[in-house]
């Protein structure tokens, strides 16, 4: 595994402990199942990072069709040259969208 990869790995606790996806400094996708509500405490951190940090969500969803979650850490998980750039690390086709583009999946 490359260190770029490596440095895009993010630890999530919340009810139950998971992984997750560094898009920059400070924003987490991963999956909601982890998360039993909107008020409990959890907590985000990189290997490496600055270390373990609370967050607030951004977005979730979790049914029959969808398990995901975008975290908004409450300081940078990572120091400022260690961002990935999510381009490069999942390939030279990923195109970051909006989040007001996200669709579903369904037809």
């Amino acid at each position: 595994m490359s260190t770029r990869s490596v440095e895009c790995i993010a630890i999530v606790q919340g009810a139950r402990q998971g992984s997750g996806f560094l898009l920059d400094s400070r924003l987490v996708l991963t999956s909601a199942h982890l998360f039993e509500g909107e008020g409990e405490v959890a907590r985000v951190a990189v290997p490496g990072g600055t270390g373990t940090h609370s967050y607030r969500f951004v977005w979730r969803r979790y049914d029959e069709s969808c398990d995901a979650a975008l975290l908004e850490a409450d300081e940078d998980l990572v120091r400022g040259d260690d961002v990935p750039d999510a381009r490069r690390s999942v390939g030279a086709g990923f195109r970051p969208g909006r989040l007001g583009e996200l669709r579903s999946g369904r037809t």
